[in-house]
């Protein structure tokens, strides 16, 4: 988003959501915004969590929010500035059940609509938020491609993925985190869930665990032949050899513990969509994740929703992954036709193809401002 744009994430009157797995950056505006404009009432009661949200040095606040907007919670966020401004921004109207911990935040935060800036240790005695927050500043020989190289897999191609021995990784916490990454990947995959919108993979390490199982039954089992073959005379020393096929026996029973007993169909685990404010002529984007035990087999997923009693589908084919992404055309939007309808709830579908399991969503889409800025 340009300098006079809105927000990367415009939540404006966002009721009971939650902002998750994003990841946003070079927008020269705010990052994501909780507020009261068009709507019918202020962004009460959402929950911003294991985002990803890095501004560029001339922008705006990472977090914005104000115009009473209370309720509000943020957990396990990057929440960087790399200029003169910072992470957070309220407005004395919106401090009321404001909760935020466990994120990476830069030194600076306002609580008055950005009349006058605080620092990290004034802002946690002020509020009393962000006790385990990490807290990262950019000066001298800590620039912020040297600061941030630290948790991200690689800035200069905009790679956000978490890198191993990022200080992020299992400091987050589990409470009301996202089953699932931005990825697709299941969360947490270490002892707590990461900070952002990607979860670092580190338990791919119990695969070579059957390869133990094999070692005992060659040396063995050669090893007991040669023993009858020494005493031939006592004909029941022969016997001992089959005390040797327990051995063998042990090779069995890796074998049955190696196959996954009951396989679960697949199953909508959630449809999430990308972002709450569209205009004229592009498209919502959104992302399906299903739950599944193996990857043998093509999932397809259909989007089914009905603006203006008129039914229409979108095919979404993951193939063998666990989530995809999609798009809904904005024409599907009935304020774009009516500019006096407000904010607009879109509903629709989800179901498998295969096994017709299928989940109802709700989206709550709000029109961009003409001229406004947020």
């Amino acid at each position: 988003n340009g300098a006079g744009g809105g927000s990367a994430i415009n939540c404006d009157g966002c009721r009971i959501s939650r902002i998750q797995n994003n990841v946003a950056f070079n927008n020269q505006a705010s990052g994501i915004s909780l507020y009261q404009i068009d709507a019918a009432g202020p962004a009460v009661n959402n929950l911003v969590i294991n985002n990803t949200i890095l501004q560029p040095a001339a922008s705006r606040w990472a977090l914005n929010i104000k115009n009473g907007s209370t309720g509000n919670k943020a957990f396990n966020n990057f929440l960087i500035h790399a200029g003169s401004r910072g992470s957070i921004s309220l407005d004395t109207s919106s401090l009321s059940q404001f909760e935020s911990d466990r994120n990476v935040l830069v030194n600076l935060f306002t609580t008055n609509d950005d009349a006058t800036w605080i620092n990290f240790q004034t802002w946690q005695q002020q509020t009393g938020q962000d006790a385990h927050s990490q807290s990262v500043a950019f000066s001298g020989t800590n620039t912020y491609p040297s600061v941030m190289g630290n948790y991200f897999a690689n800035l200069a191609t905009d790679d956000y993925h978490l890198k191993s021995g990022s200080p992020a990784v299992n400091t987050g916490t589990n409470d009301l985190a996202p089953h699932y990454d931005l990825d697709g990947n299941s969360r947490p995959s270490g002892a707590s869930t990461d900070i952002g919108a990607f979860e670092l993979q580190e338990n791919g390490t119990p695969t070579p665990s059957p390869s133990p199982s094999p070692s005992p039954s060659p040396s063995p089992s050669p090893s007991a032949s040669p023993t009858p073959s020494s005493t031939p005379t006592p004909s029941p020393s022969a016997s001992p050899s089959p005390s040797a096929s327990p051995s063998p026996s042990a090779s069995p029973s890796p074998s049955p513990s190696a196959t996954p007993t009951p396989k679960k169909k697949p199953r909508i685990h959630h449809v999430a969509l990308r972002t709450a404010s569209v205009r004229a002529g592009t498209s919502l984007s959104g992302v399906v994740t299903v739950e599944r035990d193996e990857r043998r087999s093509n999932v397809q997923v259909l989007i089914s929703y009905a603006p203006g009693g008129f039914a229409r589908n979108r095919l979404v084919n993951l193939g063998r992954n666990t989530s995809a992404r999609f798009s809904i055309p904005t024409s599907a939007v009935p304020w774009l036709r009516n500019r006096n309808l407000g904010t607009v709830n879109l509903v629709g579908t989800a179901t498998i193809l295969s096994n017709k399991d299928s989940q109802t969503f709700t989206f709550s889409l709000t029109p961009p401002r003409r001229g406004g800025r947020r």
